[in-house]
């Protein structure tokens, strides 16, 4: 079972509980009444894996510095998760053509505010899921 580390759950306590509802309905999660952060994470996280495969997703030229610094291991499961070779440069290629899809779907999406926050701890989810 994945475990968060003191400091991913922190940064997960940080985020707004509305956002993470948002983001949770964008991604058809049913909230519970009662929301416990990192359980919702989670459920969040295998969703964006789901999301990843079938729409990519969405990165910013300012994403490109984090995309760099994570390790190989965790930038290659990204990369498996979205179905683009393990490069910097592909990732960006296929994130420019995902955030041009959801800024053309008319709303605005939690994807691309949180994806950048959620970055660290989603990719080593994803290596852990491997």
């Amino acid at each position: 079972m994945f475990e968060f580390t003191a400091e991913e759950a922190h940064l997960i306590s940080q985020i707004l509980e509305t956002d993470l509802v948002d983001l949770s309905v964008e991604l058809d999660i049913a909230v519970p009444e009662v929301i416990e952060r990192l359980p919702l994470v989670a459920s969040i996280f295998a969703s964006l894996a789901d999301h990843a495969g079938i729409h990519g997703l969405p990165f910013s030229t300012y994403d490109a510095m984090d995309l760099e610094e994570l390790p190989s291991s965790q930038r290659t499961a990204l990369a498996q998760a979205c179905g683009t070779p393990p490069t910097v440069k592909a990732l960006m290629k296929q994130g420019t053509k995902a955030y041009k899809v959801l800024a053309k779907r008319g709303f605005r999406s939690q994807i691309p505010l949180l994806l950048p926050s959620f970055l660290s701890p989603f990719c080593r989810w994803l290596e852990h899921q491997r």
